[in-house]
């Protein structure tokens, strides 16, 4: 798990280390039927909080998990999503419906660009964008990725897999 909060823009905005005791009870308002159907592309019911804890426990052990979160007043910050960075997936929500369609994704993603730039990384890979989910793949195009391939899944949804060349990068290490 990275340790670092990144600031975003104009210091309003932060990526702050994700911590599952601390913004479960946040995080659990996002994933209702109709997220999850945006998401996954099923209609099954809402995730339950086992099924949210396993999902968040299974990407911190794959990536670094980060709260995407937004300055409220002098000190108080507000959760409003939250992202991963992986080196073969880049999942990414914002959960707050409030803060959708304003560019937030977009920011965040080039940030982890940044990131993965910082240590060494050749290339980050968005493994599952659903074709139908156009602000997704939207986003990842407007951070610098291409779709390289094009896939149907066993339930017959139309997904992208996305990927953004680092180039060389800068080899650092994490602390």
């Amino acid at each position: 798990m990275m340790s670092d909060t990144l600031r975003l823009a104009d210091g309003a905005w932060r990526l702050r280390p994700f911590h599952l005791r601390r913004d479960l009870p946040i995080a659990i308002r996002w994933y209702d039927a109709e997220l999850v159907e945006w998401l996954e592309g099923t209609t099954d019911a809402p995730y339950d909080e086992r099924q949210i804890v396993r999902m968040y426990t299974w990407l911190a052990s794959r990536g670094h998990s980060f709260a995407i979160e937004r300055r409220m007043g002098r000190k108080d910050w507000f959760m409003v999503g939250d992202v991963t960075l992986c080196k073969d997936m880049l999942p990414i929500v914002i959960g707050d419906s409030r803060w959708r369609g304003m560019g937030i994704g977009t920011m965040v993603i080039e940030r982890l660009v940044r990131l993965a730039t910082e240590l060494g990384w050749s290339k980050l890979v968005a493994h599952k964008v659903l074709a139908r989910n156009r602000a997704s793949w939207r986003m990842f195009e407007k951070a610098g990725f291409v779709r390289i391939a094009t896939h149907v899944d066993t339930s017959g949804l139309e997904y992208y897999v996305m990927e953004r060349d680092l180039g060389q990068g800068l080899a650092t290490s994490i602390r």
